[in-house]
């Protein structure tokens, strides 16, 4: 792929991820007064169930987007028509079984697990029955999703995203017009989800040539999705539950109205991984299609990771720095009191969560996601486990301590793992060591800083020395080079 089809790709990405937030700035307030703190909370958790299919899916979307690339890449297109109707068959399986096992267990899960008002204990009830009845559309969408990636065709799917991201908030927000009730609401959501099944399945077949029709898994194709994507599958059903298993525990140990104050400012800060989330949708596919060039797999690491901890660490910094006066600003003080200390956590786990995605995404692309896979496993227990002290001691901020503690160990771990599969990534440990402490020094201050207008004061005294220094220290010759012409031919432009 070439650099200007990379860029492209990811612009597109990047538009997808960020349209929905900005909608999210203008509909969260008003969803949030006309829902009411309860039913806001639940909805969030609603979001969660059916924005992240992976954690129903065993991995096989990711496992199958990289087989399919792989394929692709041979030339091979019928082995690959063969390998997304096989994956489809068996994720529309996987969406049937989830669905009745959550609409089984909608009572329990209502009664003995969330803290849900007695006043609202039907309505919840009644929107799980509706989300299960979902499943297998939001698994079948996360399919044709990871076939129309393989074929890097992201303009036309990131203008679905954009629209799906849209109405996320737009349809409930509409809801509440009608009635506040979660069936309603929830309602919104599942439409939304519908319309988006169809939007994917039409792409599939226009963009793509792909077709749903079904097919009777083969040995062959069964064990290569399990086998070769299996270690994948691990870690795509275990990192999520990672992610976002958190608020469903939160929700389980404090009333369902803390899970607002924690969730919006987890929502908020994960809105904030667009540009990771942009440029690993593009770069997965490519380095499946890579094969053995150990040379430009090398090259392609190390300048993303660089441009990652550059673009990211001045929204994590600034998020720390002048967070707490941005939440009263936005949502109030009674929100800013409750949800500071978690956004400024959050903040630093986000910002090695980013880092993280680039040595994941090394790792999985190249097929090789065993010791990935071994670690989440072994990282789980522990991450539940301390979410449970944590919050039962320290209340939502312990949760927010919880999954950063987690996400920081975790990107060490990935970062150790890729350096045995790339050598030379271009990541010197004397500028590793220099990026820490200037970050951890800038963070400290920008927490200490006890006003508005000191907060201001840091931040813009922080970006400028953090920008000296990523343009000396962290960005290598032939990168600063690149941006100056850049740069100069844009000045060159005539008005």
């Amino acid at each position: 792929m070439s650099l200007r089809r990379f860029a492209n790709n990811a612009s597109w990405n990047l538009l997808g991820q960020i349209a929905p937030l900005l909608v999210a700035f203008v509909a969260l307030p008003p969803l949030i007064r006309a829902l009411g703190m309860d039913r806001y909370g639940f909805l969030s958790l609603a979001w969660v169930l059916v924005g992240y299919a992976s954690l129903f899916d065993l991995g096989i979307s990711r496992a199958m987007t990289r087989l399919v690339a792989q394929r692709l890449g041979q030339h091979d297109a019928t082995a690959a028509q063969r390998i997304g109707s096989v994956a489809t068959t068996f994720m529309l399986a996987l969406g049937v079984v989830s669905g009745l096992l959550l609409g089984g267990f909608a009572t329990a899960i209502v009664d003995g697990w969330l803290n849900v008002p007695k006043a609202l204990r039907g309505e919840a009830v009644n929107a799980i029955w509706i989300l299960a009845a979902t499943m297998p559309v939001v698994l079948i969408t996360s399919a044709y999703r990871g076939y129309i990636e393989a074929h890097q065709s992201f303009k036309a799917l990131n203008i679905i995203r954009i629209v799906m991201g849209v109405f996320t908030f737009v349809g409930p927000l509409l809801a509440t017009w009608v009635s506040p009730r979660l069936e309603v609401t929830v309602g919104a959501v599942v439409a939304m989800r519908l319309l988006a099944a169809w939007a994917h399945a039409n792409l599939a077949h226009r963009s793509c040539g792909f077709q749903y029709r079904y097919s009777q898994p083969d040995r062959a194709t069964a064990r290569e999705l399990f086998t070769l994507g299996g270690w994948m599958s691990v870690s795509n059903v275990v990192g999520p539950i990672m992610s976002y298993m958190d608020r469903f525990i939160l929700g389980g140990l404090v009333a369902v109205e803390l899970v607002a104050y924690y969730a919006t400012p987890y929502d908020l800060m994960n809105r904030t991984m667009v540009l990771p989330y942009a440029v690993m949708g593009v770069l997965f596919p490519m380095l499946a299609g890579m094969g053995g060039d150990a040379r430009r797999v090398s090259e392609t690491y190390g300048a993303v990771v660089r441009m990652l901890f550059v673009c990211m660490f001045p929204i994590v910094f600034l998020t720390i720095t002048l967070g707490g006066p941005f939440l009263q600003l936005w949502l109030g003080s009674n929100f800013a009191q409750q949800g500071t200390i978690v956004l400024q956590v959050l903040a630093v786990g986000v910002l090695a969560n980013a880092l993280a995605q680039a040595p994941a995404n090394l790792i999985q692309g190249l097929g090789q996601p065993k010791w990935m896979a071994i670690t989440h496993l072994i990282e789980l227990p522990f991450f539940l486990l301390a979410i449970w002290y944590l919050t039962l001691r320290f209340g939502i901020a312990g949760t927010a301590f919880a999954w950063t503690l987690r996400t920081i160990i975790d990107c060490i771990v990935m970062f150790v793992l890729a350096r045995r599969k790339v050598s030379a990534s271009g990541l010197e440990s004397r500028r590793v060591f220099m990026s820490i402490g200037l970050g951890t020094s800038m963070c400290a201050a920008g927490y200490l800083a006890n006003s508005p207008a000191q907060g201001l004061a840091v931040a813009a005294l922080g970006l400028v020395l953090f920008a000296g220094f990523a343009w000396a220290s962290i960005l290598t010759k032939q990168e600063r080079d690149t941006i100056g012409r850049y740069m100069a031919n844009q000045f060159k432009r005539p008005a």
